[in-house]
C-alpha cells in the first residue's frame, strides 16, 4: 500500500540510481513516468508540473528522447513465475 498525497509539482533531479549488482543504472522509463504522473492529480489540482533536471544540453536531449518521447518498457507479471 502506498500514500496518496497530492503534489502540484514533481521534480526529478537524477534519472540514475545505485544497483548493488550493476552500479549506477538508469531508472526505467515506466518508473519516471509514474513519478511525473503524480503531479496535478484530478481530485486535487486542475494542472500539475513535472520537471526532469538536465545537467547539460546533451543530457537534456537524452532525457527528452528517452523519457518524454520514448516508450515505456514492456511489463510482465511475476505472479506465476516465483517459486
Amino acid at each position: 500500500a502506498g500514500i496518496n498525497l497530492p503534489a502540484k509539482r514533481v521534480v526529478v533531479r537524477d534519472v540514475r540510481r545505485y544497483d548493488s549488482n550493476y552500479g549506477n543504472v538508469p531508472i526505467p522509463v515506466l518508473e519516471i513516468k509514474q513519478m511525473l504522473g503524480r503531479a496535478g492529480r484530478p481530485r486535487y489540482d486542475t494542472e500539475g508540473q513535472a520537471i526532469l533536471v538536465a545537467k547539460t544540453e546533451n543530457q537534456r536531449e537524452e532525457l527528452l528522447e528517452r523519457y518524454l518521447l520514448g516508450e515505456p518498457e514492456h511489463i510482465y507479471s511475476k505472479l506465476g513465475t516465483e517459486a
